[in-house]
């Protein structure tokens, strides 16, 4: 068996381990080809109680046999890669959005001079920026999206 064939084949099985829950590794040992099976539950990762020792789901607060409190991992606070805001960008685009205001807001000078002086594109490109702004795919002059409303 060559090197490429062995390549094909445990890709193939790691495409499989997640539908039938048994993962099977493959070592390279002396051109010989070891099997060796681990097991998942279901696709969920356990670990070990702090306090008893008994595996418990990873989502776990605390151990359901000894009540030991457990360090639960919490959804990071998203954090923007620019200091300006939706909601002020929105609203200044619904309300000035024909002077290019909200553009000169987030940095955009040049397309704000240029909506100033056509008046917004006659408002079909105010209105497209407030569109933009509204799905939250709007950009600052540094090319950064802005995502936070507040």
């Amino acid at each position: 068996m060559s090197a490429g064939n062995r390549v094909k084949k445990s890709r193939r099985e790691e495409a499989l381990w997640p539908r039938c829950g048994f993962v099977i590794l493959h070592l390279a040992l002396s051109g010989k080809l070891l099997s060796v099976g681990l097991t998942v539950r279901n696709n969920m990762a356990m670990v070990f109680c702090r306090g008893c020792g008994k595996e418990i789901h990873e989502t776990a607060i605390t151990c359901p046999s000894c009540g030991a409190p457990q360090n639960v991992r919490t959804a990071p606070v998203p954090v923007s890669a620019t200091d300006k805001r939706i909601l002020p960008a929105f609203l200044l685009c619904f309300f000035l959005g024909a002077f290019g205001i909200h553009r000169f807001y987030v940095g955009k000078i040049g397309s704000g001079i240029a909506q100033l002086l056509t008046l917004g594109g006659l408002g079909i490109w105010a209105l497209i920026d407030l569109i933009i702004l509204a799905t939250g795919s709007f950009t600052d002059g540094e090319g950064n999206t802005i995502t936070l409303w507040t």
